[in-house]
């Protein structure tokens, strides 16, 4: 059979546009196109390769659909984070240590800005860019609250995400909003006035964070209080060290998911969100009463390894740069 006859599942878009590669070097470097350093190899070294993909710009964001063999791949220092969408097939996927299954019909993938690497079977899949403020505000809009507050999603921790909530199957959501896109995609002035872009977004919004939108499925049995005392209190104590739902498990006796519902009846946030909460104000307090000298800049990096993502969240929770707040402190 010619490699350009291996079947493929198909992909949510016509495919008159779509490129094939019969070289996986070549489609990895076009995949990448100078965003990130992502390496596709073969699982062995007589498998068949092919690949066929789309690239398509939806407002300010570039999806990626791509329909190929099994491959494994690494991404390194990758320029945005992604929601890996599965349409067929599934993967298993490592970042920052933590394996994500990614399974057609069960469950996508949220994978931060991060390096990350993993093997996919024969799969059919759309990748769709986070943008980090954009999604925040539309996430506060759609509740009812003022832009600019405290961060409402969760987009640090890589995390597997569910593609059936309750009654709602997301996939199927993605699917008939993706063949839209495509539908409107030969006529680009209907494309920018259909609101798809928008619509994009809100649905991203609603599968990166359900049980704010759409409640608890199955409300498990709530966890005793003194549960969560134990975890904030180890939190508040372990706020310059590297922190992880899985190390809050073990602490609190819960399980992830239990811990996730427990932290949204109390707090309404995650628990990652709540420990960077801490941080922020841990930090905060930490520049009100630096001595003379002091820079922003070696007082937060105890807390946080991305400078620059650092002083954005501080701006979002405090409506001022830090380095706005130490400089009040010196005219005082």
């Amino acid at each position: 059979m010619s490699r350009s006859r291996i079947p493929l599942p198909h992909l949510p878009f016509r495919i008159a546009n779509a490129v094939e590669d019969l070289d996986i070097e070549v489609m990895s470097e076009r995949l990448s196109n100078g965003r990130s350093k992502t390496s596709y190899r073969l699982p062995t070294r007589d498998a068949e390769f092919r690949s066929v993909s789309l690239i398509k710009q939806v407002g300010t964001s570039t999806i990626v659909a791509n329909a190929c063999t099994a491959v494994e791949f690494t991404s390194i220092d990758p320029a945005h984070s992604i929601v890996m969408l599965p349409l067929k097939g599934d993967a298993l996927i490592t970042q920052d240590k933590r394996q994500l299954t990614w399974r057609a019909d069960a469950c996508a993938a949220f994978l931060p800005a991060a390096d990350t690497s993993g093997v996919f079977s024969s799969r059919s899949a759309v990748g769709i860019p986070v943008l980090p403020d954009l999604l925040e505000d539309l996430a506060a809009r759609m509740l009812g609250r003022d832009p600019g507050g405290p961060a409402l999603l969760d987009l640090s921790t890589p995390r597997e995400l569910q593609l059936v909530w309750g009654s709602v199957r997301f996939s199927t959501a993605f699917t008939h909003l993706l063949f839209a896109i495509d539908q409107c995609s030969a006529a680009p002035q209907m494309l920018d006035r259909s609101g798809l872009d928008d619509a994009l977004h809100r649905l991203l919004v609603m599968l990166l964070q359900p049980e704010m939108f759409l409640g608890d499925p199955v409300r498990p049995n709530p966890p005793r209080r003194y549960q969560i005392d134990d975890v904030c209190d180890y939190i508040l104590a372990n706020l310059d060290q590297k922190l992880t739902l899985s190390d809050l498990e073990p602490i609190s006796g819960l399980s992830s998911r239990v811990l996730q519902y427990a932290f949204r009846e109390r707090f309404g946030c995650s628990p990652m969100q709540w420990v960077n909460d801490q941080r922020l104000e841990q930090v905060r307090a930490l520049i009100q009463g630096a001595p003379p000298g002091a820079r922003v800049s070696a007082i937060a990096s105890a807390y946080f390894s991305n400078l620059g993502d650092f002083a954005q969240r501080y701006r979002r929770r405090f409506g001022e740069l830090p380095s706005v707040t130490m400089e009040r402190r010196r005219t005082k």
